[in-house]
């Protein structure tokens, strides 16, 4: 199941076959499968506009009975029979003499395609029978001028650019005849939520990543909202990939609710796993209650670099149209990006991370959270050694400004790649460099998504250093089959030295060495000596030797026995 989180600020895989003319709400028994909406500079073809029509259905057609709708002009086709699998090039009117060799022309009164995009629809009588939205962005690369844009699979006419690409013919296109771009491209994967918005308290929306079967969005049954019914599910896009749902009783301030949704289908047929949402009324965020918490601006090589943010109020806050910023060598605010356009909740008490690269931070990090990981198009760009990064909200009014610096790593840490910088203190300013701390290494050096290793303890808390359990038994059986030193600081920026020593003191196990600690944590051994061989049982000692931040050492001695190996 599919959990996503948003909110409101301010009041406000199986082979998937679909017989055609099936799809959906429209009958997709007459198809546009071909558009030359730039022919200048022509690789062969006349440097003329045409679209190319296809009888998709097992019965002759009569053009005459089917409007075509472009930009915001329409246009009555005139009388032509197609017959089933036939191809017919629709041009203007005066143009036909260049397209006659290719196959059957027809002429309009006007056509005038729109060469950044436009929609596109084919209706009989009040029922559309096929509508598509060009884009520029539809184009392969550097095959846009002179070239036609092709549908690369007619069993799958409802799908929009993953259908769609460049006409792979040498002359530009193929009009009057099957696409060059054709193969099999079946769509069967199910639809993804985008986003949600509110723009009142009373109107919920959605976007998908394609283009719904609006019957089945229409199915009131399919949502459920604690104490309100849907009083009207409302499709709100050409694209049909957006739609409303009318509630019967508003959002009040600072209310949260949950939202199921339910069989979500996309114009092929595929559905979609139930989405859960959480979402809100909520007004805008107080100065300080978001701060940035952990930053990796040196990855290693492959990976990316990271923002997190914590928000430190009582209150759930909408990220919607908040950015981060860089500054420029000018000493200005730079390379401003967008966190995101839709209402991404920030929990109480709770961390986000946003990167470009989720595969590193899932790769490289033990304790990865998917459900706390945003992936953004672009972060700013951060430089290796020193930098600046500012967080912005949706007003542009900046919210907290740490400038990061190499030297506040560790300097026990030679090779800085891939080590994060964790505020210790959340509670004060981040651009305070001795509050923030390299990751500790028993986490990877790095805990995007989730609570600092160098965040401080309370003064309440003991400083502690302990066995657990005192008696082991490795026998597999799943049960104290290791034991763990373990430890709290409330300071951070601890090294640990430490080793497993016999009663006669003969050191037979190395547990870590210069190891940089987090403020709390602990270390596993199995019973085993450096090379992995089975020890005795008996008593052992477990020897740390920890070295403080402000220079001082301190030596643990713990006893623990290890049981008989079976």
């Amino acid at each position: 199941m599919k959990e996503y989180h948003f909110v409101k600020v301010g009041f406000l895989l199986i082979l998937y076959f679909v017989p055609q003319f099936s799809f959906g709400q429209q009958s997709y028994e007459l198809l546009v499968t071909e558009i030359m909406a730039d022919p200048t500079p022509s690789k062969g073809l006349p440097e003329k506009e045409y679209l190319e029509l296809y009888n998709a259905s097992n019965r002759t057609l009569q053009l005459s009975d089917y409007t075509l709708h472009y930009n915001t002009f329409q246009t009555d086709i005139p009388n032509k029979l197609i017959s089933p699998s036939e191809y017919v090039i629709l041009v203007r009117k005066g143009n036909e003499g260049g397209f006659e060799e290719f196959g059957n022309v027809v002429s309009l009164p006007k056509l005038s395609l729109i060469n950044g995009g436009t929609a596109i629809r084919l209706s009989k009588g009040n029922r559309t029978v096929f509508e598509i939205t060009y884009k520029s962005d539809w184009y392969a690369e550097d095959k846009d001028q002179g070239y036609s844009l092709e549908m690369i699979d007619l069993n799958y006419p409802c799908v929009g650019q993953k259908n769609w690409t460049s006409s792979e013919s040498s002359e530009g296109g193929t009009p009057g005849k099957s696409n060059a771009a054709a193969r099999t491209n079946p769509d069967n994967i199910p639809p993804e939520l985008l986003f949600f918005d509110a723009e009142t308290a009373g109107e919920l929306s959605f976007n998908f990543n394609e283009r719904l079967d609006t019957n089945v969005v229409k199915l009131r049954s399919n949502y459920t909202l604690p104490e309100r019914n849907i009083i009207e599910a409302v499709v709100i896009s050409a694209d049909e990939n957006s739609f409303t749902l009318m509630m019967s009783n508003p959002l009040i301030e600072n209310e949260l609710i949950d939202i199921a949704m339910r069989d979500v289908t996309d114009c092929s047929g595929n559905v979609a796993d139930d989405i859960n949402l959480t979402l809100g009324n909520l007004p805008p965020t107080d100065s300080g209650s978001v701060v940035l918490s952990e930053i990796l601006f040196n990855p290693k090589l492959g990976g990316g670099d990271y923002i997190e943010l914590y928000n430190r109020s009582e209150n759930p806050v909408s990220l919607k149209r908040w950015s981060f910023a860089n500054l420029n060598a000018d000493g200005e605010m730079d390379d401003l990006e967008r966190i995101t356009d839709f209402n991404l909740l920030l929990k109480p008490k709770s961390y986000l991370v946003f990167t470009e690269n989720e595969a590193f931070l899932r790769d490289f990090y033990i304790d990865y959270r998917k459900e706390n990981v945003v992936v953004v198009p672009k972060l700013p760009s951060m430089r290796d050694t020193d930098g600046t990064i500012f967080l912005l909200n949706s007003e542009s009014e900046i919210f907290d400004r740490f400038d990061y610096d190499e030297v506040f790593h560790h300097p026990i840490i030679d090779d800085k790649d891939g080590i994060s910088l964790e505020k210790k203190d959340l509670d004060i300013n981040s651009n305070v460099s001795v509050n923030w701390q390299s990751a500790a290494a028993e986490v990877q050096s790095g805990t995007p998504g989730y609570k600092n290793s160098q965040g401080n303890q309370t003064e309440a808390d003991n400083e502690r250093v302990w066995v657990e359990p005192l008696v082991f038994t490795p026998n597999g059986d799943g049960l104290d089959d290791e034991t763990f030193l373990n430890f709290t600081f409330v300071k951070s920026g601890n090294i640990l030295n430490a080793r497993v020593f016999t009663v006669s003191g003969v050191s037979v196990k190395l547990l870590a060495e210069n190891k940089l600690l987090g403020t709390s944590g602990k270390l596993m051994w199995n019973g085993t000596d450096s090379s992995g061989n089975e020890l005795p049982v008996g008593y052992y000692l477990v020897v740390a030797d920890i070295f403080n931040p402000d220079g001082t050492t301190e030596r643990h001695k713990k006893k623990v026995v290890l049981g008989r190996l079976n």
